[in-house]
């Protein structure tokens, strides 16, 4: 697993499509090697925020939880064991990935995301 390196990260990107979470819009984008997730910063005015997530993250992710209904990023963050794509993560930082994986998903038609009233978490149903 590589990185992408910074010079490279927007080359040959195809527009895949956008997810409107609760607060937040996020556009994903693809490329050979996995995905881009950009989302407009509320914090800075005309900043956006960038973040890469590899084929295999997804991939690890959409067969570790396949056919699950209702799940969180929190939860998914706590069953998840895989050194390779969130080491040095804090919990906080592999929730925040996980949570970005599931929109590429939702994006790619492979999860349906459930907006409930009243919470503040999200929901995945991943297929």
């Amino acid at each position: 697993m590589g990185q992408v390196r910074p010079d490279n990260v927007l080359k040959d990107l195809q527009y895949v499509s956008d997810v409107e979470a609760k607060r937040q819009r996020y556009y994903i984008y693809s490329r050979e090697e996995g995905f881009l997730v950009l989302s407009v910063s509320h914090s800075r005015p005309g900043s956006y925020n960038l973040n890469f997530i590899e084929k295999d993250a997804l991939e690890f992710i959409r067969r570790q939880f396949s056919r699950r209904k209702g799940i969180t990023s929190q939860t998914m963050a706590k069953e998840t064991v895989a050194p390779v794509f969130f080491s040095r993560m804090d919990d906080r930082e592999k929730r925040l990935r996980i949570l970005n994986i599931c929109y590429v998903l939702v994006a790619l038609g492979h999860a349906r995301m459930r907006k409930e009233e009243g919470s503040r978490e999200l929901r995945f149903d991943i297929r």
